[in-house]
């Protein structure tokens, strides 16, 4: 469920590990690296549009695609420089 990837804090240490593994296989670019932060917040404003078509516009069945809890939709919104910062230490 992408709305439950991107809309609940981040486990730093499991992180760390998979993207240590990871870029030891397939090592990332500095741009790579960069944009991934940028990526998490992109794919975080999903709830904010499921919102959108709910409440504004009175879609309904959208309503079965909100994530399973409200707690931390807006995590990656909130922790985009920490991510950021977090990315670019980890991946040196």
């Amino acid at each position: 469920d992408v709305t439950e990837t991107f809309n609940t804090p981040v486990d730093f240490d499991r992180m760390t590990l998979f993207l240590r593994a990871y870029n030891s296989v397939f090592p990332l670019e500095r741009r790579e690296v960069a944009l991934m932060s940028e990526m998490g917040y992109v794919a975080s404003l999903y709830p904010a549009f499921l919102l959108k078509l709910y409440y504004l516009q009175g879609i309904d069945d959208v309503g079965r695609l909100f994530p399973k809890s409200r707690d931390g939709w807006s995590w990656w919104a909130d922790n985009k420089n920490e991510m950021r910062d977090f990315l670019a230490v980890t991946l040196r």
